[in-house]
C-alpha cells in the first residue's frame, strides 16, 4: 500500500484537479481507507501518470 499513499500524497498537492484525477484520488482514498489494493486498467494508469508529472517541481 506504501505505492498508494504516495500516489494520494502527490495528488494532495495538485491544485485544481480535474475531473478524472479528483475519481481518482476518492478512489485510491477508499483503497486506503479498506486497505484493499485497486483494479486499475491502463486509462487510469494514465490519470495517475499526467497527475505525478504535473506534480513535479
Amino acid at each position: 500500500m506504501a505505492e498508494i499513499d504516495l500516489i494520494v500524497t502527490a495528488l494532495g498537492y495538485l491544485d485544481p484537479l480535474d475531473a478524472d484525477e479528483l475519481a481518482m484520488l476518492t478512489m485510491l482514498r477508499e483503497a486506503q481507507r479498506t486497505r484493499q489494493s485497486p483494479t486499475m486498467g491502463r486509462a487510469k494508469t494514465a490519470i495517475i501518470v499526467r497527475a505525478m508529472l504535473r506534480s513535479r517541481p
